[in-house]
């Protein structure tokens, strides 16, 4: 039985239209709880399901797949705060690895949001609506978070409070990593406008692992340090744990905010808030006139960090 038929036995059953069947399936606003309620009912008693590829109001989130896909904690903070606004907005959604793009079409997804460099540059070039995050490339539209401006405002905020010997810890960037390289440029210029020199005892090597730059660099008499990815922060606090040394007062440390986590490590985490929920709001406006068909003022929009005291940085 084909699906133009089951949507219609199912409307035969709940007394409804085929329209108003198509409506609940697609999260329409307009639709009572009553009959919404009946649909999703009888649908469940024929042990139907729609199929969300084939949704008008898909949108495809396209995220790096080389074995599977690769979450990291910016993708779960993207990912959970995009789901939770396309919810609200009546979009259906799936993750997409970015392998996949020579298989997507418009026929299928309404809009795409790529998520990692290897899906934007992937993705770049079809037919679809498209807002890239954390990762520019010229004539896509993209939103980020200015890596530099956060980066630099947390140098700024060391410098404030007497520090002179900064370290910054952070992936070393890919040809195609954008973000981390301006996290790197970042903590440079914080530096260059404190007065500090750059050195290269202070940032991790490109053969060492996190874990390893992490050891090290707390033994070069560093008295700050800039955790500079999402989600390592706890790792860190392992390693000066193992090291016998405390935060603050061995060392001082400022990292990304990671909700329902920072707040409560020992000591809570003064961070560089990306304020993920208004990101989110913002890619999927961009994606909204897209789709639309209205013209962007500006292909590439960053938007500001803000620092958030806690209690993990010591006055010198």
């Amino acid at each position: 039985m084909n699906e133009k038929k089951k949507i219609s036995d199912i409307a035969a059953a709940a007394e409804v239209s085929p329209a108003t069947v198509s409506r609940v399936f697609n999260r329409h606003p307009y639709v009572k709880d009553e009959i919404r309620n009946r649909v999703l009912e009888v649908a469940r008693r024929m042990k139907y399901s729609p199929k969300f590829s084939a949704a008008k109001n898909n949108i495809g989130i396209v995220l790096n797949g080389y074995d599977g896909i690769n979450l990291g904690q910016f993708e779960v903070l993207m990912i959970t705060a995009l789901s939770q606004l396309l919810f609200k907005r009546n979009y259906a959604f799936e993750i997409i690895p970015h392998t996949s793009a020579p298989l997507l079409h418009n026929t299928s997804l309404k809009g795409l949001i790529a998520i990692s460099p290897a899906a934007a540059n992937a993705l770049k070039g079809l037919d679809i609506p498209m807002v890239t995050v954390n990762h520019e490339i010229e004539g896509v539209p993209s939103v980020s978070t200015d890596h530099r401006q956060g980066l630099k405002i947390a140098v700024d905020y060391f410098f404030a409070k007497g520090h002179r010997q900064i370290a910054y810890i952070g992936e070393n960037p890919g040809p195609l990593s954008w973000g981390m390289a301006e996290r790197q440029a970042g903590y440079r210029d914080g530096l260059a406008a404190s007065g500090l020199e750059f050195e290269l005892k202070f940032v991790k090597k490109d053969e060492e692992t996190l874990l390893e730059a992490f050891a090290r660099i707390v033994k070069t008499g560093c008295t700050a340090v800039v955790v500079g990815c999402e989600g390592i922060v706890p790792q860190f606090c392992y390693v000066m744990y193992l090291m016998n040394k405390s935060i603050p007062a061995d060392i001082s440390t400022i990292s990304f905010e990671t909700a329902n986590l920072s707040q409560y490590l020992v000591p809570p985490q003064t961070t560089i808030d990306q304020n993920f929920p208004v990101l989110a709001e913002i890619v999927v406006n961009r994606l909204d006139e897209l789709i639309a068909g209205k013209p962007l003022e500006q292909i590439h929009l960053r938007l500001e960090n803000r620092l958030i005291e806690r209690d993990s940085v010591k006055t010198l």
